[in-house]
């Protein structure tokens, strides 16, 4: 088992990422490498931690997720579930990130 956990944040406590059909890669590479995760409304204060949200329901509240990244200090943030490109990766503010984007449009919003 990992010492690293993932953390599947919806603030609204509805749009998880696992409820959406292209969570498949992230859960295969999660069991693979024995790494748990689980469904949050709000990220615990911890060292390191992957960090999987949908882009497309987040899009309007970069704010609240920089202030929910700010609980870690060492983030791999996924954006999954925006097929239309429309979250703003670049409002993403953290000094200590790596982000990945599951997107069709791979050119878009890069900080």
């Amino acid at each position: 088992m990992s010492n690293v956990k993932a953390y599947l944040l919806a603030i609204d406590g509805v749009s998880f990422p696992d409820h959406k059909w292209d969570f498949g890669l992230l859960k295969e590479t999660f069991k693979r490498n024995k790494i748990d995760y689980e469904q949050v409304t709000s990220l615990p204060k911890c060292n390191k931690a992957f960090v999987v949200i949908c882009g497309d329901e987040n899009k309007r509240i970069p704010t609240q997720i920089n202030e929910e990244l700010a609980k870690v200090k060492r983030v791999v943030l996924f954006i999954t579930a925006d097929e239309a490109g429309l979250f703003r990766a670049d409002k993403i503010k953290h000094p200590n990130i790596s982000i990945w984007i599951q997107s069709p449009y791979p050119d878009r919003h890069m900080p």
